[in-house]
């Protein structure tokens, strides 16, 4: 077990991962993140006709989550969470069962990470904890984790397509692309879901999400603003609003 430590401007989150799980209870000194409805806060739609510039990028940080659900049981409502996102790397091995990246999987697949909100208070089909078949939202497992990133750029018109996968059967680096050249494949059935980026700025990012299966019409929208950037051991360029 060990713990880290970020610093939240006046709030201090201690995380404690075991075998790369980053658990709960971890968030207790943070104002009501991942509870329904805390603190006010404002996400908005961002429409779908919006094209991303091919230079943008999503870079590694800790992020404040809110997820809104647009349909469904729990139309109306909104949670709001963490987001952590760690750059992908050719050294990547699991710390479970050792196996180790793709080779070409980090240009594909830019970042990985974790999150704690209450998907259940949106109505998001994502499980609580690992199944045989897709991983836990919490895991920072490089090969298996909760969150995946993928990005892909679409020659036709310039854009960049950003996408993060929560908790799905894709969330396995091991498995090599699809014909169409995505990494990981698109998965079409099962748990976890899908965040469609469709707005990447100084303020964070923005999309709608759905559930990969398609489970019953439940969808929404999602904002991540930045809590602040990961420098060293993450290189990565710091540019804080």
């Amino acid at each position: 077990m060990r713990m880290s430590r970020w610093m939240t401007g006046r709030f201090t989150v201690a995380a404690i991962v075991t075998s790369g799980v980053l658990h709960s209870a971890t968030l207790a000194s943070v104002p009501p993140h991942g509870g329904r409805d805390g603190a006010p806060f404002r996400c908005d739609v961002v429409s779908d006709r919006d094209i991303i510039s091919p230079a943008a990028r999503i870079d590694t940080g800790e992020y404040t989550l809110t997820m809104v659900a647009a349909s469904g049981p729990s139309s109306g409502a909104s949670v709001r969470g963490r987001l952590w996102l760690r750059r992908t790397g050719a050294l990547d091995t699991s710390s479970v069962t050792r196996a180790r990246a793709l080779a070409a999987d980090s240009a594909r697949i830019p970042l990985y990470g974790a999150t704690i909100i209450d998907f259940s208070g949106v109505g998001a089909p994502v499980a609580e904890s690992a199944s045989s078949t897709a991983s836990d939202p919490r895991a920072f497992d490089p090969m298996r984790p909760g969150v995946l990133v993928t990005h892909h750029t679409g020659k036709a018109i310039g854009d960049g397509r950003w996408r993060l996968l929560i908790a799905t059967t894709a969330n396995d680096r091991s498995t090599p692309c699809d014909s169409a050249g995505d990494c990981p494949a698109t998965p079409v059935s099962g748990s976890g879901i899908a965040l469609t980026v469709r707005k990447v700025d100084p303020s964070g990012f923005a999309g709608g999400w759905a559930p990969v299966g398609g489970d019953g019409g439940v969808r929404g929208f999602f904002c991540a603003v930045p809590v602040h950037y990961f420098g060293y051991p993450y290189p990565q360029r710091r540019h804080i609003p």
